[in-house]
């Protein structure tokens, strides 16, 4: 029995068609027996559909055919809410930056606009509650990771919100986000790769009951012990930066000595400073195996470059823009509807892996 792609799927991927023909100046859509073969759907899954289109604007059905109507302004407004420095310009997390170029430039793609609210804790001529006024008459909002004032604000605000990490999240409100517990998992399959058998998991900025960091430190150890390799974790939380970059460096440059022979930097803050030993005494890759979380684009920067595991920003922005897309074609009861979607991580090479 011949299997066909979902209603749901259907009409998203419908209706970016239809945007793009319109673009491109196309004035018909083809026909249903054509677009049951371009969308391997069945034919009544395509005129259910072709009829929701149609119920949303974006189509008309005559007698000649299925005719793309002009555009028209999209229904309602939406906000990526990131964390920002005002006076540089620059994203608290660099990731998000990362997702908001990717999602800018699709969005633009497709005809819709998505506006970005930087919000800037330290900025004491924009308190919290002047910033809020500027979300009045956003419909939807995509915040990033925010300070619990933030959060608790947002969790009271009418309107609309898809979260983009776990903390603070709404009871019932859409998420999409990284899967932190195949970060973990990713983690120990590259280094089981490179043969390492003996590994630790370090990081900083880990305070206790990180819920991400958790899940990377667990499924970490778990994957690492199926395949009979030994693994410790180790991470530094307090005192002054300076102070955990330094407690790390000690703890790293002594692994070696303990039969250590791979190390997964749950995130890359200081991971060249912390690593920087091994580097200068010539134990990467050959030796010692490294691979990096991307929480700071310091590990791609670095030289030679760490193996780095990434958020799966483009993955991301295609996620927020699908959610875009159903609040444009759809009815409000199938909108937001209380779903996470997982991320995958994806895996930047890098220079710090041993060959087997």
């Amino acid at each position: 029995m011949k299997e066909y792609i979902k209603y749901e799927d259907v009409i998203e991927e419908g209706g970016r068609h239809g945007r793009r023909c319109r673009r491109q100046g196309d004035a018909l859509l083809g026909g249903e027996r054509q677009l049951a073969l371009d969308f391997n759907a069945s034919r009544v899954t395509i005129r259910k559909v072709l009829t929701e289109l149609e119920n949303s604007g974006l189509i008309v059905r005559e007698k000649i055919g299925t005719r793309i109507l002009p555009e028209q302004r999209q229904k309602f407004r939406y906000g990526y809410v990131a964390t920002v420095h005002h006076d540089s310009g620059s994203f608290w997390f660099d990731f998000y930056r990362r997702v908001w170029q990717k999602l800018s430039r699709l969005a633009a793609e497709s005809g819709f606009e998505v506006e970005l609210f930087g919000y800037d804790p330290e900025d004491q001529e924009e308190p919290l509650e002047q910033f809020l006024t500027r979300l009045d008459g956003v419909d939807v909002i995509f915040p990033d990771i925010a300070q619990k004032e933030l959060h608790d604000a947002l969790r009271e605000r009418k309107g609309g919100i898809v979260y983009l990490h776990t903390g603070g999240k709404k009871e019932g409100a859409p998420l999409i986000t990284l899967d932190d517990a195949e970060v973990g998992r990713l983690a120990a399959r590259l280094l089981l790769d490179a043969g390492c058998r003996r590994a630790a998991a370090v990081s900083m900025l880990c305070h206790p009951g990180n819920i991400p960091f958790g899940r990377r430190a667990e499924n970490f150890r778990a994957a690492m012990a199926a395949a009979g390799a030994e693994t410790e974790v180790y991470t530094e939380y307090e005192g002054s930066r300076l102070s955990q970059v330094n407690a790390l460096n000690r703890y790293v440059e002594s692994l070696p000595e303990r039969g250590f022979d791979g190390i997964f930097f749950m995130s890359d803050e200081y991971c060249d400073l912390i690593a920087s030993g091994l580097f200068q005494a010539g134990m990467v890759p050959e030796k010692v195996s490294l691979v990096a979380f991307d929480g700071s684009s310091t590990a791609r920067a670095h030289h030679p470059p760490f193996t780095t595991i990434g958020h799966g920003s483009s993955r991301m922005a295609e996620e927020i823009l699908r959610m875009v897309n159903r609040c444009e074609t759809l009815p409000a009861k199938d909108r937001l509807v209380p779903e996470i979607r997982m991320i995958t991580p994806d895996v930047y090479p890098g220079r710090t892996l041993r060959k087997p």
